[in-house]
């Protein structure tokens, strides 16, 4: 676990550095100042957490000092951290609305509805149990509990607020907004839910409410929003897209308890890998209703690379945080084991979600299928850049041409803009090239220049040469298409691209 999360933080750190370079090379002063803000703030968590600990409490409080016998005083402070992971992951899904803002009030009654309705797991639970399964250790007995006495009543008391604010009222109008107020539905429940845990266990179990259990709740909840969603998008019926995604909500979320509690069948391991697989799927869900978005905006940009590192301090404060808090609860010994343990099992998680939920790149229209990589124990690292909009001027390398593109060639240099993002072969680094005076002589190569940046780890606006891929769309009725496949491109020979910003 060590090794790992060594490697987790170093790839966190090289990804900065990748930043850091990048605002660097284009003279993004924005950038740079924002990167360092955030270094500065995680180092600041970091080391004045340590001091609290470490020099200034003890000396002011005493060695001995801790608050256990003091139960009031640890229900208040276990609810104030669930009330914050709450609003840290409220805060993260709010970045990636970027279109239509949703009004703060609706989202805090959606908020309030859910956490008031997370009590009916007790009576329906009440209900359901007696006609049911209980737990004996073997696995279809267990696994089919968890799948209807903790999955489809939790799932289902989840789901009533968001059915609630669908119906009588018109906040949710873009597709994005079913995975926000669902996902702020399941942040309701998750608040009332980590209250308890964090209570009985004097917030020893913090790290994993904050960063894994409170996730899986706004994962599960997500399925059956997103495929309602993707019903309304698809104008299928969207009552039989709620029950289908229901249903699978609810075996995911079984399925992640089960491993868990299941007395013949306790592996951790495997809810975790479980929950790091659930991380690239929601990421593709959230990705897909952004790209779907009734209200557009090329103008618009998801801060990406932004957001990641803003995740990353938020979890860390809520870590160190919770360092602080337990060293006032239960001493310095126990704050200590806490921050040893999550360093040390928490640190991977912690960059795994942070990179991958900052993995988001958007595609107008596009639908990326749901699927399941065998990397899914890495995080999701998509560092696709956006151009769209931006002007650029097409040049000739110094090999000599082709005969099939000396067309081309004999327009270069020739000063356009992306004016679409497009998707061919699954690789979404592609653009519309829109010449600023198009030569009708180039449809003998195709109906529209299309160009992808031979590496997109690099760059393109810090106004150097760079070497791009070229294509030509072969026919009219494919024009409008977000998705094409090789066959309806025609390549052509690598060329150059330089970025050239207006005056």
């Amino acid at each position: 676990m060590l090794i790992l999360a060594i490697c987790a933080l170093l790839l966190f750190g090289y990804l900065g550095l990748q930043d850091y370079s990048d605002a660097k090379s284009t003279g993004n002063v924005k950038a740079l100042r924002l990167q360092k803000r955030g270094i500065f703030i995680s180092i600041g968590v970091i080391v004045s957490s340590l001091l609290l600990v470490l020099l200034i409490l003890p000396h002011i409080l005493g060695a001995e000092f801790a608050l256990s016998s003091d139960r009031k005083t640890v229900l208040g402070i276990a609810i104030g951290f669930s009330l914050l992971i709450s609003f840290i992951w409220y805060t993260y899904l709010s970045w990636l609305d970027i279109y239509e803002k949703e009004k703060v009030g609706t989202l805090i009654l959606t908020f309030i509805l859910a956490a008031a309705s997370s009590f009916l797991v007790f009576p329906i639970g009440d209900l359901v149990h007696p006609h049911t399964y209980s737990l004996d250790g073997t696995f279809w007995n267990d696994l089919q509990y968890c799948i209807v006495n903790i999955g489809m009543i939790e799932e289902f008391v989840k789901i009533l607020p968001f059915l609630i604010i669908l119906k009588l009222t018109k906040a949710i109008n873009e597709s994005y907004d079913y995975i926000l107020h669902g996902g702020i539905c399941a942040l309701g429940f998750a608040a009332v839910e980590n209250s308890l845990y964090l209570r009985n266990t004097d917030l020893f179990v913090l790290n994993g409410r904050a960063m894994i259990s409170t996730v899986s709740h706004m994962f599960d909840t997500g399925i059956i929003c997103y495929s309602m969603a993707m019903a309304r998008y698809k104008k299928k019926n969207v009552l039989v897209a709620m029950l289908y995604g229901y249903l699978l909500a609810s075996v995911a979320h079984g399925f992640y308890d089960f491993w868990l509690i299941s007395e013949g069948y306790q592996y951790p391991m495997v809810t975790i890998a479980f929950f790091l697989a659930s991380i690239h799927i929601f990421t593709i869900m959230k990705n897909n209703l952004i790209n779907i978005s009734e209200y557009f905006d090329d103008t618009k940009r998801v801060e990406a690379d932004r957001n990641k590192f803003r995740l990353f301090n938020l979890l860390l404060f809520i870590m160190f945080g919770g360092y602080v808090a337990i060293y006032l609860i239960n001493g310095s010994g126990a704050a200590n084991a806490f921050i040893k343990d999550g360093l040390l099992y928490n640190s991977y998680i912690l960059v795994y979600l942070a990179v991958s939920f900052g993995s988001i790149n958007v595609v107008n229209g596009y639908v990326a299928p749901i699927k399941l990589g065998t990397r899914f124990f890495l995080p999701l690292i998509n560092r696709h850049p956006n151009y769209l909009g931006l002007p650029f001027v097409l040049k000739p390398t110094t090999r000599e041409p082709l005969d099939e593109v000396k067309l081309l060639v004999d327009l270069l240099p020739l000063k356009g803009h992306f004016s679409k993002r497009l998707v061919v072969n699954q690789n979404f680094n592609w653009y519309y090239f829109t010449p600023a005076q198009y030569d009708e002589s180039l449809r003998e190569l195709g109906v529209q220049i299309i160009i992808c940046p031979a590496k997109f780890d690099r760059n393109l606006k810090d106004q150097k040469d760079h070497i791009v891929h070229v294509g030509f769309i072969k026919n009219e009725e494919d024009i409008n298409e977000v998705e094409l496949d090789l066959n309806q491109v025609k390549g052509l020979p690598s060329m150059l691209m330089q970025y050239q910003p207006t005056q």
